[in-house]
Parts: structure tokens; sequence; C-alpha cells
């Protein structure tokens, strides 16, 4: 009877914590901020509807880490959004630990044995080639995951690349993550929820099963912002999130119950798989600034034809700035920006354009072809940005141009040194 109602005891316990996981990173907010201009508007840019897709790091804690615009800090590490991403975990594993994650960590890590460290390594291949093919593609829904984690690089390792101090903290960023989310969900929701279904007569394996299940459900709705969750139907962003961490949750879950695997297993892939990012983001988009910044000066030195005529309706630095953005956003280096490039820079900086009026500026720039099929050069991409709105109530001119909007954003932390505007 007393083992009876001490099982009992640890089952609320347990239902609680997964509540408590899935509660502690769900609050948002989310403040409306209208921009005064037609055919374009301003996102809301406090905790935005983003989750860190490439990495395990939850939603609130990614959302947290981006303000509006590219945010660069020098050189050295952001030690304060370490102790925040530090924090974040804690309020995840140290529960977990103390409801018996510990006894199961103990019991299931085998971090003494070879082959937990060989299965894991193996058990991470998967999840990087999910990554790489995130990172490489070219449709609309993946970039809110994109512009994410390399927003969380760019806020923890800065602009300049520095590939020896970003390791050792991408590795020990990636254990923290690794151990406090497995522990909890692969350690100790996974077989307390098959406990209770077997003890209801229900064979082991499907037991076994529902306990996966509900743990990779509830692995997905940490990293989620549940406001995405009840806009019905889901955004074509949305779903694609959700199918990314469902997926990872149950390639953790058979790392964790699945032939050889153990719950070490899971957390050197989880690990792994979280380091790499970190550090593979931070090498990607900082070798991308800089290619940018040589790119810029190039053009400064050698301004092209399009150029100098806006250089004299808006000045050198706003000239320099917009060169600056075309080939921060040309990811490919081809010297042209495509719909998807373009529409990373928008989502940057929180700005939504309307179909209309994105096609409407297209042609006014006097780029060839349409938005889904060709590209803006850079002269084409000064005329695109620094066209004015109509705003469709007034038909007058807006007091902002698109451009204005979107050079602004770049300011925080001093990307190119424009003060915002309120």
């Amino acid at each position: 009877r007393t083992r009876a109602v001490m099982s009992k005891s640890r089952q609320q316990k347990v239902s609680l914590l997964a509540l408590a996981l899935t509660a502690s990173h769900a609050f948002t907010f989310r403040p409306l901020a209208p921009f005064p201009a037609g055919g374009y508007t301003r996102r809301p840019h406090v905790l935005p509807d983003r989750t860190c897709a490439r990495t395990s790091v939850p939603h609130i804690a990614c959302a947290a880490s981006q303000p509006r615009g590219l945010a660069i800090q020098g050189t050295g590490v952001n030690t304060q959004l370490v102790k925040f991403l530090t924090l974040n975990q804690l309020v995840v594993g140290v529960p977990a630990l103390l409801l018996g994650g510990a006894q199961a960590l103990g019991e299931g890590g085998h971090f003494l044995q070879s082959t937990t460290w060989v299965l894991g390594a193996i058990g991470c291949l998967p999840l990087a080639l999910l990554g790489k093919s995130l990172a490489e593609a070219r449709t609309e829904d993946v970039v809110d995951i994109n512009w994410a984690t390399d927003q969380l690089a760019i806020k923890l390792f800065g602009a300049q690349p520095q590939p020896l101090r970003a390791l050792p903290w991408s590795l020990g960023l990636g254990v923290l993550v690794g151990v406090c989310e497995e522990t909890a969900f692969r350690g100790l929701i996974l077989p307390k929820v098959a406990d209770l279904v077997m003890g209801t007569g229900v064979p082991a394996p499907i037991a076994l099963l529902a306990g996966c299940t509900v743990s990779t459900i509830l692995f997905a709705a940490l990293h989620l912002n549940p406001a995405q969750l009840l806009k019905l139907p889901l955004s074509p962003e949305a779903l694609t999130t959700l199918r990314v961490q469902l997926t990872t949750g149950a390639w953790f879950s058979l790392l964790a119950v699945g032939p050889g695997g153990s719950l070490g297993v899971a957390i050197v892939a989880h690990a792994l798989y979280d380091a790499s990012t970190f550090y593979t983001s931070h090498l990607d988009i900082s070798s991308q600034y800089m290619y940018a910044t040589r790119q810029a000066a190039r053009d400064d030195s050698d301004q092209p034809r399009g150029a100098r005529a806006w250089t004299a309706k808006r000045g050198e630095q706003w000239v320099h700035d917009c060169e600056l953005l075309f080939h921060f956003l040309d990811r490919d280096r081809s010297q042209t920006v495509e719909l998807y490039e373009l529409l990373v820079g928008m989502h940057a900086y929180g700005f939504e354009l309307a179909p209309q009026e994105l096609a409407r500026r297209w042609a006014a720039s006097g780029a060839p072809g349409t938005p889904e099929a060709g590209a803006l050069d850079l002269e084409h991409f000064l005329n695109f940005l620094g066209q004015s709105s109509k705003d469709a109530g007034t038909q007058a001119e807006a007091t902002h141009s698109l451009a204005d909007a979107q050079v602004t954003g770049l300011e925080n932390k001093g990307l190119l040194g424009v003060r915002p505007t309120q």
C-alpha cells in the first residue's frame, strides 16, 4: 500500500513536471505595431513567432535573442545570453533530476562505455544532414527556422569569425542542452508514461511506444510558440517547424530505447547536434558578414551606375547601408538577391510585403522577370528599396520608404551605425 501511494505521488509529480516543461517556455508577448506605409505591415518583434528548429533550444530562448534587425555585437561571447540559455535549460533539467532523472542518468548513462560515444556520434549524423538540408532550402516555410538559428549565432558570438573561441562555448551549450532535455524527456517522462500504460495491462512494446509518443509530443511543444498552434490552419512555417521537432524528438527516443540504445546515446547525439549547429551557424554567418563588408567597400570605391543616382537622392551613407544589406542577403554570392533571400531580409526586420506590393515594387525597380522567377542585382535592389509606398487610404506618400524601415533595423548594436527611429 505504501508503495502504491508513493507510486501515485510520483506519477502526479511527473504529470506536473510535464506541464511545467511546456508552460515554462510558452509565454510570449506580442504587441501590435502597425507600420504607417501602404502595402506592407510591421510584425511584432518582442518575442516573435519563431523557434530555433535547427537546434533544440526552446522557443522563448531563441525568441528573446532576436531583436528587430541584425543585432551584431563585436568580438567575444555574449555572456548575458549564455546565462539566459543556461537558466532556461536549468528550468527543465533541475526538476527532472530531482524527480528521478538523476537515477535514470546514473543507470542509463553508460558514459564509461565507448559504444555510447560511438553510437551517439553516429546518431547525430542524420540530424546533421537534416539541419544541412534546412539551411540550404530555398523555400518560404524555412525562412523562420534559418533566420532564427543564424540570429542566435550572431547574438552569441558576434559578426567576426572566432572559431577557436566559439568551439568550446558551442560544446558547453550543446552538452548542457543534451543533458537537461534528454534527462527530462527520455530519462524521466518516457519511462514513466510507459510504466503507467503498462500498468493498465497493455503489452510492453505498445506501452513503450506510448511513452515515446508522449515524450516526443511534449518535446516538440516545448520548442514551439503556442500562438502558432492556436492559429488554424497552421501556417507553412509552423507545420515545417512542427515536423522538424517531432522528427528530432522521435529520433532521440529511438536512440534511447532502440537496439543498443541508452539514455547516454541520446544525450551524446543531442549534445553533438546542438553544438555543431551553434558552431557551424557562427562560421557561416560571420563569413557572410565579412564578405558583405568587403563587397560593400568595393562598391563604395567603384560605385555602380545605379548607385550614383541614389547617392544624389539619399546620400552616401544610405547607399552604403543598402549595399551592405544587399551583399549580406546574397548568401549564394551570385551578385543578385533572389526572392527567398529578399524574404529573409524582410523577415529579419519584421515586415511582410503584400503580394501585389511586392509585384509592383519589382516591376518599378526595372528588374527583369517576376519575383518568383527573377533576381535583383544591386541597381535594381536599390530601386526596390528606395521606392516610396502609397498609403492605400489617402494615396499620400508615406513618411517612410521600405528602405528607411529596413536600414533602420540594422542599427541594433551597430551593424550599420544608423540610429533607429521610434
